[in-house]
């Protein structure tokens, strides 16, 4: 997301902080992972949701911490988008309701040279979700 922000989203992120301190995480992990995170095919993926569970639980709440005001405070990176001059690939899945695929759209087309690839049956964790094609893109990536 190259987008700072708003102001109702950081008021989130600092409510969901208070929760995950308190003990809360992986209720917190549990309730905004399916409806969030997870393509609809992938909703029930116990193997999925077993990793990110577990992913979550053990960075701690700390770590879940800094990097929610790491995004909380981040400035609007749509400017610098088109000083980016290495090889870029955007890769996103047609189904990520936290990036949506317009944010994705916008980072490509702002990006000299940048290809895009939105992927099917895919959510915001593609590379859970759909590890094939992400390798497979980026070895494409890699190669150019």
């Amino acid at each position: 997301n190259p987008h700072p922000d708003t102001p109702e989203k950081r008021s989130t992120r600092l409510e969901q902080i208070n929760i995950a301190i308190q003990g809360g995480l992986r209720a917190l992990a549990i309730d905004s992972m399916k409806p969030l995170y997870l393509a609809e095919c992938n909703l029930d993926n116990e193997e999925i949701l077993g990793t990110v569970l577990d992913m979550a639980l053990e960075l701690g709440p700390r770590v879940f911490e800094r990097q929610s005001l790491a995004l909380k405070d981040r400035l609007d990176s749509v400017p610098m988008l088109s000083t980016i001059t290495c090889p870029t690939a955007v890769i996103c899945g047609e189904e990520d309701k936290l990036c949506p695929v317009r944010y994705h759209e916008l980072m490509a087309s702002e990006i000299p040279g940048a290809s895009l690839t939105v992927v099917a049956e895919c959510g915001h964790l593609a590379s859970l979700e759909q590890p094939d094609i992400i390798t497979g893109e980026l070895e494409r990536l890699l190669d150019a």
